[in-house]
């Protein structure tokens, strides 16, 4: 069974209400960008030192009471590639499959050509046999 944590982040608004707000929450908490000279995005945000802070502490946590646990994630698989990279991999797989179908097309293809040629080689000695027998006939 998977488990699923989920976190809401509220801080007050320009009106003094409380609603969803990720990133100033995240601000008033004293959490910083990881690259506080660059532009905050999807590769420089607070979310980003709040996960990482997360990690530490469950892994301190799991120590702390003899869990052995991986401490270095694990990328791959489909589920972490990147958007384009996921519709790639796809589109390939669909080549790959419609390649093999058209290999074997045209192994059937080469199999009736190879047929038709027999066929036409076997017509052509018979044509030439009824020829000879009635050039013989006349003679």
């Amino acid at each position: 069974m998977k488990e699923i944590e989920r976190h809401v982040f509220d801080a007050l608004n320009q009106y003094g209400e409380l609603c969803p707000q990720q990133d100033k929450a995240l601000e008033e908490l004293g959490f910083e960008l990881p690259k506080p000279n660059e532009k905050k995005g999807k590769y420089n945000n607070r979310k980003m030192v709040f996960d990482d802070e997360c990690r530490k502490l469950f892994i301190s946590i799991c120590q702390k009471h003899g869990l052995n646990i991986d401490v270095e994630p694990v990328y791959g698989g489909a589920s972490y590639l990147e958007k384009q990279d996921f519709i790639i991999m796809n589109q390939q797989k669909r080549i790959d499959e419609k390649q093999a179908i058209l290999e074997g097309l045209v192994m059937k293809i080469e199999d009736v050509n190879a047929v038709v040629e027999e066929a036409v080689d076997l017509a052509y000695e018979k044509a030439c046999e009824v020829v000879t027998e009635r050039v013989k006939e006349r003679n």
